[in-house]
């Protein structure tokens, strides 16, 4: 059963907190067992990696050598040709691969910095990297989210979602158990991280951060998508080799 079919009683069941939220004992231990509530990346790679990678294709190390070979015959004009149509193409991919490496630290920068958070019955200010699941975290307007949780108060509550759900105009939020599936955009009684406030307050009990969280699906699928080849891309390597 996912969280938005719960309702308040269970959750606070099955995290084990309540509306004055965790004693800080029990919020240290649950930070040494889920981890900070940050963005990792697996790998980073260079511009010049990005950029060297776009010339080890067969097919342009083809064209290249055929670019060497009509200038040394004297078909400058071919040459410079060919060149040029060589240098467009990597220009263009190394330009597509270091946006979707850039879009990383772009997810990164959603996460909210700071967060009001309540602590043995007292609000504090805290980094958002210290937020745990369990924590009851206050929200009002303009305030980023730092992680998903579920929605306990509200007080006509509205979020922008596009970055996760697409959803140009802000999302009315409401305290009404759902009681069978529904996609991300309408779990009404749900708040994401790097979502941002658009109107009023409310209170949160956070159930998942860091890579637990939706934002974390996001930057799991650009931090792998060059690993995928697609299926133009196989016909032209095939293609290449048999050139």
């Amino acid at each position: 059963m996912h969280y938005y079919q719960l309702t308040k009683e269970e959750l606070f069941e099955q995290l084990n907190t309540n509306e004055n939220g965790l004693s800080w004992t029990e919020a240290a231990i649950r930070l040494l067992q889920y981890g900070p509530n940050v963005l990792e990346e697996k790998h980073k790679i260079s511009p010049w990696t990005i950029l060297f990678a776009q010339f080890k294709s067969p097919l342009i190390i083809i064209l290249m050598i055929a670019t060497a070979i009509s200038m040394s015959v004297g078909h400058i004009i071919d040459g410079i040709i060919v060149l040029i149509i060589v240098l467009l193409n990597a220009i263009f991919w190394f330009v597509q691969e270091y946006k979707a490496e850039k879009s990383m630290e772009s997810l990164k920068k959603m996460m909210s910095l700071k967060s009001k958070v309540v602590r043995d019955g007292g609000q504090v200010l805290l980094d958002s990297s210290q937020v745990v699941p369990g924590d009851l975290v206050v929200i009002d307007e303009w305030d980023k989210i730092p992680a998903d949780g579920y929605l306990i108060f509200e007080s006509n509550l509205e979020t922008a979602e596009a970055a996760l759900t697409g959803e140009s105009l802000p999302i009315k939020k409401n305290l009404l158990v759902i009681d069978h599936d529904v996609v991300l955009g309408d779990q009404k009684n749900m708040l994401f991280s790097g979502t941002t406030i658009t109107q009023w307050y409310g209170k949160y009990i956070v159930t998942a951060t860091g890579m637990q969280t939706q934002l974390w699906s996001i930057a799991t699928m650009i931090d792998t998508w060059e690993t995928k080849v697609t299926h133009l891309q196989k016909r032209l390597e095939k293609l290449s080799k048999i050139l």
